[in-house]
Protein backbone atom coordinates (compact mmCIF):
# COMPACT_ATOMS: atom_id res chain seq x y z
CA UNK A 1 0.00 0.00 0.00
CA UNK A 2 3.03 2.29 0.75
CA UNK A 3 4.59 1.73 -2.75
CA UNK A 4 1.08 2.49 -4.60
CA UNK A 5 0.77 5.65 -2.62
CA UNK A 6 4.01 6.56 -3.49
CA UNK A 7 3.38 5.94 -7.16
CA UNK A 8 0.30 7.97 -6.76
CA UNK A 9 1.91 11.36 -5.25
CA UNK A 10 5.10 10.93 -7.86
CA UNK A 11 2.16 10.89 -10.53
CA UNK A 12 0.44 14.02 -9.28
CA UNK A 13 2.19 16.49 -7.27
CA UNK A 14 -0.43 18.57 -6.87
CA UNK A 15 -2.63 16.36 -4.23
CA UNK A 16 -0.29 17.35 -1.58
CA UNK A 17 -1.43 20.74 -1.50
CA UNK A 18 -5.08 19.59 -0.91
CA UNK A 19 -4.17 17.62 2.22
CA UNK A 20 -2.37 20.66 3.87
CA UNK A 21 -2.92 19.54 7.48
CA UNK A 22 -3.08 16.14 7.48
CA UNK A 23 -0.28 15.43 9.54
CA UNK A 24 -2.07 17.09 12.30
CA UNK A 25 -5.58 14.95 12.19
CA UNK A 26 -3.33 11.86 12.39
CA UNK A 27 -1.24 12.96 15.08
CA UNK A 28 -4.22 13.44 16.97
CA UNK A 29 -5.54 9.96 15.95
CA UNK A 30 -2.28 8.27 16.41
CA UNK A 31 -2.57 9.78 20.29
CA UNK A 32 -5.94 8.29 21.33
CA UNK A 33 -4.86 4.78 19.27
CA UNK A 34 -1.93 4.50 21.76
CA UNK A 35 -3.73 5.42 24.55
CA UNK A 36 -6.72 3.11 23.76
CA UNK A 37 -3.87 0.01 22.98
CA UNK A 38 -1.68 0.54 25.64
CA UNK A 39 -4.66 0.36 27.80
CA UNK A 40 -6.06 -2.80 26.17
CA UNK A 41 -2.81 -3.87 26.72
CA UNK A 42 -2.41 -3.37 30.16
CA UNK A 43 -5.94 -4.82 30.78
CA UNK A 44 -5.12 -7.88 28.80
CA UNK A 45 -2.01 -8.61 30.60
CA UNK A 46 -4.33 -8.14 33.93
CA UNK A 47 -6.31 -10.75 32.82
CA UNK A 48 -3.19 -12.98 32.14
CA UNK A 49 -1.51 -12.68 35.31
CA UNK A 50 -4.83 -13.30 37.31
CA UNK A 51 -5.57 -16.29 35.68
CA UNK A 52 -1.80 -17.93 36.14
CA UNK A 53 -2.07 -16.61 39.59
CA UNK A 54 -5.35 -18.73 40.08
CA UNK A 55 -3.83 -21.43 38.37
CA UNK A 56 -0.93 -21.68 40.11
CA UNK A 57 -2.91 -21.21 43.21
CA UNK A 58 -4.99 -24.25 42.80
CA UNK A 59 -1.78 -26.38 42.25
CA UNK A 60 -0.82 -25.55 45.03
CA UNK A 61 -3.97 -26.37 47.34
CA UNK A 62 -4.11 -29.12 45.53
CA UNK A 63 -0.32 -30.24 47.04
CA UNK A 64 -1.08 -29.34 50.60
CA UNK A 65 -4.00 -32.29 50.08
CA UNK A 66 -1.46 -34.42 49.29
CA UNK A 67 0.85 -33.13 52.10
CA UNK A 68 -2.03 -33.36 54.45
CA UNK A 69 -2.97 -36.54 54.00
CA UNK A 70 0.48 -37.97 53.83
CA UNK A 71 2.05 -36.73 57.06
CA UNK A 72 -1.30 -37.72 58.62
CA UNK A 73 -1.64 -41.39 57.61
CA UNK A 74 -1.29 -44.29 60.33
CA UNK A 75 1.89 -46.08 60.24
CA UNK A 76 2.85 -49.44 61.38
CA UNK A 77 4.95 -50.07 64.47
CA UNK A 78 7.88 -51.12 63.27
CA UNK A 79 9.45 -54.28 65.73
CA UNK A 80 12.89 -52.89 66.47
CA UNK A 81 13.20 -49.28 67.12
CA UNK A 82 16.00 -49.07 64.45
CA UNK A 83 13.73 -50.09 62.00
CA UNK A 84 11.90 -47.51 60.10
CA UNK A 85 8.09 -47.03 60.11
CA UNK A 86 5.61 -46.55 56.75
CA UNK A 87 2.47 -46.37 55.96
CA UNK A 88 -0.40 -49.06 56.78
CA UNK A 89 -1.61 -50.88 53.86
CA UNK A 90 -5.24 -49.56 54.52
CA UNK A 91 -3.78 -45.75 54.73
CA UNK A 92 -1.27 -46.25 51.82
CA UNK A 93 -4.34 -47.50 49.75
CA UNK A 94 -6.21 -44.42 50.44
CA UNK A 95 -3.45 -42.21 49.36
CA UNK A 96 -2.66 -43.58 45.93
CA UNK A 97 -6.57 -43.26 45.09
CA UNK A 98 -6.74 -39.39 46.46
CA UNK A 99 -3.52 -39.16 44.31
CA UNK A 100 -5.53 -40.18 41.61
CA UNK A 101 -8.42 -38.45 42.31
CA UNK A 102 -6.80 -35.43 42.33
CA UNK A 103 -4.94 -36.16 38.88
CA UNK A 104 -8.53 -36.70 37.48
CA UNK A 105 -9.91 -33.92 38.79
CA UNK A 106 -7.21 -31.22 37.65
CA UNK A 107 -7.17 -32.59 34.11
CA UNK A 108 -11.07 -32.19 34.03
CA UNK A 109 -11.12 -28.74 35.87
CA UNK A 110 -9.11 -27.63 32.84
CA UNK A 111 -10.98 -29.55 30.09
CA UNK A 112 -14.13 -27.07 31.75
CA UNK A 113 -11.88 -23.89 30.47
CA UNK A 114 -9.62 -24.82 27.82
CA UNK A 115 -10.98 -26.04 24.00
CA UNK A 116 -7.80 -27.61 23.26
CA UNK A 117 -8.99 -30.23 26.22
CA UNK A 118 -12.55 -30.30 25.98
CA UNK A 119 -12.48 -33.49 24.19
CA UNK A 120 -11.85 -34.98 27.67
CA UNK A 121 -15.41 -34.35 28.59
CA UNK A 122 -17.12 -36.25 25.46
CA UNK A 123 -18.18 -39.99 25.99
CA UNK A 124 -15.17 -41.17 23.93
CA UNK A 125 -12.87 -38.64 25.96
CA UNK A 126 -13.94 -40.44 29.36
CA UNK A 127 -13.78 -43.92 27.72
CA UNK A 128 -9.74 -43.43 26.71
CA UNK A 129 -9.87 -42.30 30.43
CA UNK A 130 -10.61 -45.47 31.52
CA UNK A 131 -8.34 -47.21 29.25
CA UNK A 132 -5.33 -44.90 30.09
CA UNK A 133 -6.63 -46.12 34.10
CA UNK A 134 -7.22 -42.48 35.41
CA UNK A 135 -10.87 -43.61 35.88
CA UNK A 136 -12.62 -46.67 36.60
CA UNK A 137 -15.39 -48.33 34.39
CA UNK A 138 -18.02 -47.76 37.76
CA UNK A 139 -16.30 -43.55 38.31
CA UNK A 140 -17.15 -43.43 34.32
CA UNK A 141 -20.71 -44.32 35.14
CA UNK A 142 -21.35 -42.14 37.85
CA UNK A 143 -19.61 -39.19 35.79
CA UNK A 144 -21.93 -39.88 32.72
CA UNK A 145 -25.20 -40.26 35.05
CA UNK A 146 -24.70 -37.38 37.74
CA UNK A 147 -27.35 -35.06 36.98
CA UNK A 148 -24.60 -31.78 36.03
CA UNK A 149 -23.22 -30.42 33.39
CA UNK A 150 -20.55 -32.08 31.40
CA UNK A 151 -17.91 -28.87 32.37
CA UNK A 152 -19.00 -28.98 36.14
CA UNK A 153 -18.00 -33.17 36.27
CA UNK A 154 -14.76 -32.50 38.07
CA UNK A 155 -17.09 -31.01 41.56
CA UNK A 156 -18.19 -34.77 41.82
CA UNK A 157 -14.45 -36.03 42.26
CA UNK A 158 -13.51 -33.24 44.86
CA UNK A 159 -16.15 -34.14 46.48
CA UNK A 160 -15.19 -37.98 46.42
CA UNK A 161 -12.33 -36.99 47.70
CA UNK A 162 -13.98 -35.19 51.05
CA UNK A 163 -15.68 -38.59 51.53
CA UNK A 164 -12.83 -40.63 50.93
CA UNK A 165 -11.22 -38.60 53.76
CA UNK A 166 -12.99 -38.32 56.12
CA UNK A 167 -14.39 -42.35 56.21
CA UNK A 168 -10.80 -43.09 56.23
CA UNK A 169 -9.97 -40.59 59.16
CA UNK A 170 -13.26 -42.44 61.09
CA UNK A 171 -11.61 -45.82 60.07
CA UNK A 172 -8.73 -44.88 61.70
CA UNK A 173 -6.49 -44.38 59.09
CA UNK A 174 -5.69 -40.75 59.55
CA UNK A 175 -4.34 -39.17 62.51
CA UNK A 176 -6.28 -36.66 63.77
CA UNK A 177 -9.04 -35.13 65.14
CA UNK A 178 -12.25 -33.00 64.11
CA UNK A 179 -9.87 -29.96 64.15
CA UNK A 180 -7.91 -31.50 61.82
CA UNK A 181 -10.78 -32.44 59.59
CA UNK A 182 -12.44 -28.78 59.62
CA UNK A 183 -8.89 -28.04 58.38
CA UNK A 184 -8.98 -30.43 55.49
CA UNK A 185 -12.06 -29.23 54.67
CA UNK A 186 -10.74 -25.32 54.36
CA UNK A 187 -8.28 -26.32 52.14
CA UNK A 188 -10.95 -27.98 49.55
CA UNK A 189 -13.19 -24.89 49.91
CA UNK A 190 -9.99 -22.93 49.04
CA UNK A 191 -10.03 -25.26 45.95
CA UNK A 192 -13.55 -24.73 44.97
CA UNK A 193 -13.20 -20.64 45.14
CA UNK A 194 -10.00 -21.15 43.18
CA UNK A 195 -11.64 -23.08 40.02
CA UNK A 196 -14.54 -20.99 40.10
CA UNK A 197 -12.78 -18.02 40.25
CA UNK A 198 -10.88 -18.93 36.99
CA UNK A 199 -14.15 -18.99 35.09
CA UNK A 200 -15.68 -16.02 36.56
CA UNK A 201 -12.36 -13.95 35.06
CA UNK A 202 -12.93 -15.60 31.91
CA UNK A 203 -16.42 -14.71 31.57
CA UNK A 204 -16.26 -11.06 33.02
CA UNK A 205 -12.87 -10.38 30.45
CA UNK A 206 -13.26 -7.01 28.04
CA UNK A 207 -15.62 -7.10 25.83
CA UNK A 208 -15.38 -7.83 22.23
CA UNK A 209 -16.22 -4.95 21.08
CA UNK A 210 -13.33 -2.97 22.48
CA UNK A 211 -11.17 -5.53 20.67
CA UNK A 212 -12.70 -4.63 17.28
CA UNK A 213 -12.52 -0.61 18.23
CA UNK A 214 -8.52 -0.89 18.82
CA UNK A 215 -8.32 -2.95 15.72
CA UNK A 216 -10.18 -0.68 13.34
CA UNK A 217 -7.83 2.38 14.85
CA UNK A 218 -4.68 0.75 14.67
CA UNK A 219 -5.66 0.10 10.74
CA UNK A 220 -6.51 3.34 9.90
CA UNK A 221 -3.50 4.72 11.56
CA UNK A 222 -1.59 2.91 9.64
CA UNK A 223 -3.05 3.08 6.17
CA UNK A 224 -3.29 6.57 6.86
CA UNK A 225 0.43 6.66 7.68
CA UNK A 226 1.36 6.58 3.88
CA UNK A 227 -0.47 9.97 3.00
CA UNK A 228 1.06 11.78 6.42
CA UNK A 229 4.21 11.12 4.91
CA UNK A 230 4.42 12.60 1.82
CA UNK A 231 2.24 15.78 2.97
CA UNK A 232 5.12 15.99 5.28
CA UNK A 233 7.48 15.92 2.60
CA UNK A 234 9.03 12.62 3.58
CA UNK A 235 11.18 10.79 1.57
CA UNK A 236 9.59 7.87 -0.97
CA UNK A 237 12.32 5.09 0.68
CA UNK A 238 11.08 6.40 4.14
CA UNK A 239 7.84 6.20 3.66
CA UNK A 240 8.14 2.60 2.85
CA UNK A 241 10.60 1.90 5.98
CA UNK A 242 8.02 3.97 8.28
CA UNK A 243 4.99 2.04 7.43
CA UNK A 244 6.65 -1.29 7.57
CA UNK A 245 7.73 -0.46 11.21
CA UNK A 246 4.83 1.36 12.31
CA UNK A 247 2.97 -2.16 11.19
CA UNK A 248 5.21 -4.19 13.00
CA UNK A 249 5.00 -2.43 16.42
CA UNK A 250 1.18 -1.50 16.33
CA UNK A 251 0.26 -4.56 15.30
CA UNK A 252 2.52 -6.35 17.38
CA UNK A 253 1.12 -5.07 20.72
CA UNK A 254 -2.64 -5.73 19.08
CA UNK A 255 -1.88 -9.43 18.69
CA UNK A 256 0.05 -10.01 21.79
CA UNK A 257 -3.00 -8.26 24.07
CA UNK A 258 -5.36 -10.44 22.20
CA UNK A 259 -2.99 -13.20 23.06
CA UNK A 260 -3.33 -12.11 26.83
CA UNK A 261 -6.94 -11.26 26.22
CA UNK A 262 -7.31 -15.64 25.48
CA UNK A 263 -5.11 -16.95 28.43
CA UNK A 264 -6.03 -20.88 27.13
CA UNK A 265 -6.46 -20.18 23.53
CA UNK A 266 -10.05 -20.44 23.11
CA UNK A 267 -10.47 -18.14 20.70
CA UNK A 268 -6.84 -19.33 19.00
CA UNK A 269 -5.49 -15.80 18.98
CA UNK A 270 -2.22 -17.52 19.96
CA UNK A 271 -2.73 -20.26 16.34
CA UNK A 272 -2.22 -23.08 18.69
CA UNK A 273 0.44 -21.43 21.66
CA UNK A 274 -1.25 -21.74 24.94
CA UNK A 275 -0.01 -18.65 26.75
CA UNK A 276 -0.53 -20.39 30.34
CA UNK A 277 0.90 -24.05 29.16
CA UNK A 278 -2.19 -25.66 30.81
CA UNK A 279 -0.14 -29.10 29.95
CA UNK A 280 2.34 -28.33 31.71
CA UNK A 281 0.65 -27.15 34.78
CA UNK A 282 -1.30 -30.60 34.61
CA UNK A 283 2.30 -32.14 34.23
CA UNK A 284 3.41 -30.33 37.27
CA UNK A 285 -0.05 -31.52 39.54
CA UNK A 286 0.41 -35.14 38.37
CA UNK A 287 3.98 -35.39 39.42
CA UNK A 288 2.81 -33.54 42.87
CA UNK A 289 -0.02 -35.86 43.58
CA UNK A 290 2.29 -38.38 44.32
CA UNK A 291 5.51 -36.48 45.70
CA UNK A 292 4.30 -35.91 49.38
CA UNK A 293 3.33 -39.70 49.75
CA UNK A 294 6.59 -40.60 48.10
CA UNK A 295 8.39 -38.50 50.74
CA UNK A 296 6.66 -39.94 53.62
CA UNK A 297 7.36 -43.61 52.60
CA UNK A 298 10.26 -43.91 54.97
CA UNK A 299 11.32 -42.05 57.90
CA UNK A 300 14.64 -41.75 58.97
CA UNK A 301 14.07 -41.47 62.97
CA UNK A 302 12.45 -43.95 64.54
CA UNK A 303 9.29 -43.29 65.68
CA UNK A 304 10.07 -45.13 68.78
CA UNK A 305 13.23 -42.59 69.29
CA UNK A 306 11.08 -39.77 69.03
CA UNK A 307 8.58 -41.23 72.08
CA UNK A 308 11.89 -41.80 74.02
CA UNK A 309 13.25 -38.37 73.21
CA UNK A 310 16.50 -40.60 71.95
CA UNK A 311 17.64 -38.24 69.03
CA UNK A 312 21.52 -37.36 70.45
CA UNK A 313 22.43 -39.01 66.79
CA UNK A 314 20.58 -36.37 64.67
CA UNK A 315 21.07 -32.96 66.41
CA UNK A 316 24.01 -31.80 64.45
CA UNK A 317 25.85 -28.60 64.85
CA UNK A 318 24.03 -25.45 64.30
CA UNK A 319 27.25 -24.01 61.84
CA UNK A 320 28.14 -27.63 60.72
CA UNK A 321 31.40 -29.30 61.61
CA UNK A 322 34.68 -27.14 60.79
CA UNK A 323 37.53 -28.85 58.55
CA UNK A 324 39.24 -29.64 61.61
CA UNK A 325 36.77 -31.68 62.89
CA UNK A 326 35.81 -32.80 59.47
CA UNK A 327 39.26 -34.74 59.17
CA UNK A 328 38.77 -35.84 62.75
CA UNK A 329 35.69 -37.56 61.58
CA UNK A 330 37.09 -38.70 58.62
CA UNK A 331 39.89 -40.22 60.76
CA UNK A 332 37.69 -41.54 63.27
CA UNK A 333 35.60 -43.44 60.43
CA UNK A 334 39.03 -44.80 58.92
CA UNK A 335 40.08 -46.32 61.94
CA UNK A 336 36.60 -47.52 62.60
CA UNK A 337 36.76 -49.49 59.49
CA UNK A 338 40.04 -50.38 59.72
CA UNK A 339 38.51 -52.10 63.36
CA UNK A 340 35.62 -53.69 61.52
CA UNK A 341 37.88 -55.32 58.69
CA UNK A 342 40.63 -56.83 61.42
CA UNK A 343 37.11 -58.44 63.46
CA UNK A 344 35.96 -59.57 60.33
CA UNK A 345 39.35 -61.28 59.19
CA UNK A 346 40.23 -62.32 63.05
CA UNK A 347 36.57 -64.04 63.09
CA UNK A 348 37.50 -65.55 59.81
CA UNK A 349 40.57 -67.02 60.87
CA UNK A 350 38.99 -68.57 63.72
CA UNK A 351 36.46 -69.77 61.69
CA UNK A 352 38.76 -71.83 59.74
CA UNK A 353 41.05 -73.22 62.34
CA UNK A 354 37.60 -74.07 63.63
CA UNK A 355 36.60 -76.04 60.63
CA UNK A 356 40.54 -77.29 60.49
CA UNK A 357 40.43 -78.70 63.81
CA UNK A 358 36.62 -80.48 63.32
CA UNK A 359 37.88 -81.86 60.23
CA UNK A 360 41.27 -83.48 62.25
CA UNK A 361 38.37 -85.13 64.52
CA UNK A 362 36.16 -85.67 61.79
CA UNK A 363 39.35 -88.07 60.18
CA UNK A 364 40.08 -89.56 63.95
CA UNK A 365 36.91 -90.76 64.64
CA UNK A 366 36.70 -92.35 60.48
CA UNK A 367 40.00 -94.24 61.74
CA UNK A 368 39.01 -95.47 64.50
CA UNK A 369 35.64 -96.80 63.08
CA UNK A 370 37.38 -98.37 60.28
CA UNK A 371 39.31 -100.02 62.77
CA UNK A 372 36.39 -101.52 64.18
CA UNK A 373 35.03 -102.58 61.18
CA UNK A 374 38.55 -104.71 60.45
CA UNK A 375 38.54 -106.02 64.15
CA UNK A 376 34.81 -106.58 63.70
CA UNK A 377 35.51 -109.05 60.41
CA UNK A 378 38.36 -110.88 61.79
CA UNK A 379 36.16 -111.95 64.95
CA UNK A 380 33.41 -112.93 62.50
CA UNK A 381 35.81 -115.41 60.39
CA UNK A 382 37.69 -116.93 63.55
CA UNK A 383 33.68 -117.68 64.35
CA UNK A 384 32.95 -119.36 61.13
CA UNK A 385 36.15 -121.37 61.33
CA UNK A 386 35.10 -122.43 65.10
CA UNK A 387 31.43 -123.37 64.06
CA UNK A 388 32.99 -125.08 60.99
CA UNK A 389 35.25 -127.60 62.67
CA UNK A 390 32.65 -128.60 65.93
CA UNK A 391 30.21 -129.50 63.08
CA UNK A 392 32.58 -131.91 60.95
CA UNK A 393 32.53 -136.11 62.87
CA UNK A 394 35.95 -137.47 64.16
CA UNK A 395 37.43 -140.35 62.07
CA UNK A 396 40.14 -141.75 64.81
CA UNK A 397 41.17 -141.05 67.95
CA UNK A 398 44.39 -138.87 66.37
CA UNK A 399 41.34 -136.59 64.50
CA UNK A 400 40.01 -136.05 68.15
CA UNK A 401 43.33 -135.53 69.53
CA UNK A 402 44.14 -132.66 66.31
CA UNK A 403 40.76 -131.40 66.38
CA UNK A 404 40.49 -130.71 70.31
CA UNK A 405 44.14 -128.95 70.15
CA UNK A 406 42.95 -126.98 67.00
CA UNK A 407 39.72 -125.47 69.17
CA UNK A 408 42.10 -125.26 71.58
CA UNK A 409 44.39 -123.15 69.11
CA UNK A 410 40.89 -120.82 68.30
CA UNK A 411 39.93 -120.68 71.49
CA UNK A 412 43.61 -118.71 72.58
CA UNK A 413 44.11 -116.93 69.05
CA UNK A 414 39.74 -115.42 70.17
CA UNK A 415 41.46 -114.72 73.46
Amino acid sequence: FALFVTLIFRAQPKLSSYLVGFNIFWGQLLSVTTFTLTFFLNVSYGLWRKCIELSRRLQGRLLDLSMSLASHASRTTPASPDQMSTYTQPAHSILLVVSRYIRLFNLLTYASFTRSHRPILTPSGLRRLVDRGLLTPRERAVLVEADVPATQRHNLVIVWILRLFIEGRRAGHFVGGDGYEAQFLEKVHVIRAQYGAIGDELQGRMPLAYAHIVQVLVDTVLWMYPIMAFTSGFSPWLVVLGTGLLTIFYQGLFDLAKRFLDPYDNQSYGKGDDPLSVDTLIAESNAGSVRWMEGGMRVPIPSEKVREGELFDYVLPLGGFSVKELLEREEEEKRKKEREIKEKEEERRKAEEQEKIREMEEEKIREVMVKMEEEKEKVIQKQQIMDASEQSPPLNNMTVINGDKEKMSVKQVML
